[in-house]
């Protein structure tokens, strides 16, 4: 039964898809980081009013950094100039929410007003991540 799904599900796929090389590779990992990055500030985003649920977001952000740099890197190896380019320009995003979490900027706002704000720039966040993701993924066709 496993084997018969196996071989129905690859007759759907396209045979270069099927093959791992390292464009692939990296626009695979780093699709599952960055997307990992910006849930993880989502997170934030909707619990900013707890402050050890902060603090957690924000060390989990602290702890990624030669991790991001290590991928921009990698990225421009692999995908291009461009492609590293735009996942540098939401490194910057992220790290600005990151930055207004750790100042508790939205909480300076009125209740609602701090609500919307929250949910604006979490959906920003989502919208930019999945532009990138976009981006690697033409790069790594394009490579």
């Amino acid at each position: 039964m496993t084997a018969a799904l196996l071989t129905s599900a690859v007759e759907f796929l396209p045979p270069a898809a099927l093959e791992a090389t390292p464009t692939t590779r990296t626009a695979t990992r780093a699709t599952t980081f960055i997307r990992a990055q910006s849930q993880w500030l989502a997170r934030g985003l909707s619990r900013s009013a707890d402050p050890v649920a902060v603090d957690i977001v924000l060390s989990a952000h602290d702890r990624s950094h030669e991790r991001w740099v290590t991928l921009i890197n990698q990225v421009d190896v692999d995908l291009g100039e461009e492609a590293s380019a735009e996942i540098t320009l939401l490194y910057s995003y992220l790290g600005r929410i990151a930055g207004s979490l750790a100042r508790g900027a939205t909480e300076l706002l009125c209740p609602q007003v701090a609500g919307d704000v929250r949910e604006l720039l979490a959906q920003r966040l989502s919208d930019r991540t999945e532009a990138v993701v976009e981006q690697l993924w033409q790069a790594a066709a394009q490579a």
